[in-house]
């Protein structure tokens, strides 16, 4: 079965996340989490939550984590990040 050509782009997204060993699944796991969270209360459109994640890993990479706090700072940095790309008026456009 052949995936479209957007699907196969995402998928390579997350693959090169994971073959990173930095911060940068923990990136996409907390834009994913906060871009979800924008669609559930209808605040975006469900394509919109690779969007989000997308911006938010192109604009802000972690170095790999050296203890569960730099995990949990990692996150909240992440999620604060996407929140204001969320906000700005270019993720319209």
């Amino acid at each position: 079965r052949r995936i479209s050509s957007r699907l196969a782009a995402r998928m390579e997204l997350a693959r090169e996340t994971l073959r990173r060993r930095d911060g940068s699944s923990i990136v996409m796991n907390a834009a994913n989490e906060v871009a979800v969270a924008a669609f559930l209360d209808e605040r975006i459109s469900f394509t919109g939550i690779m969007k989000l994640v997308e911006m938010t890993t192109e604009r802000f990479s972690a170095p790999a984590p050296q203890s569960v706090e730099e995990i949990f700072a990692i996150d909240v940095e992440a999620r604060t990040r996407a929140a204001e790309i969320l906000s700005a008026s270019e993720f319209f456009n």
